[in-house]
């Protein structure tokens, strides 16, 4: 409803709820050790059973790994020295990322 006089509107808004609601996730940090490694790396404090996915500097995926559980050991002692990302995708669609150095 809009009332207009000479000098000023007047718009009346009705404000509804609406059911919308958002899940709460509380992630716990990833636990990446050893970090520098030269032959694996060891992660707790995962988001459960999916998928682990290494990456390079310029976003290839260079591994890929299917865990069980909310630990995983990755072997990483083919890549070369240098930066690595990863992401630990659960089978809920959690998304966690780390990285990790090659020695």
């Amino acid at each position: 409803v809009v009332l207009e006089s000479q000098d000023q509107i007047n718009v009346l808004v009705e404000m509804v709820p609406v059911g919308v609601s958002v899940q709460e996730v509380h992630l716990s940090k990833l636990a990446v050790y050893p970090n520098p490694t030269s032959d694996r790396i060891r992660i707790t404090e995962g988001p459960g059973s999916g998928q682990i996915y290494i990456f390079s500097s310029l976003g290839q995926v260079l591994m890929q790994q299917v865990v069980n559980g909310s630990t995983a050991e990755v072997f990483v002692q083919d890549l070369p020295s240098g930066t690595y990302w990863g992401q630990w995708l659960s089978n809920d669609g959690i998304s966690q990322y780390f990285s990790f150095i090659r020695k």
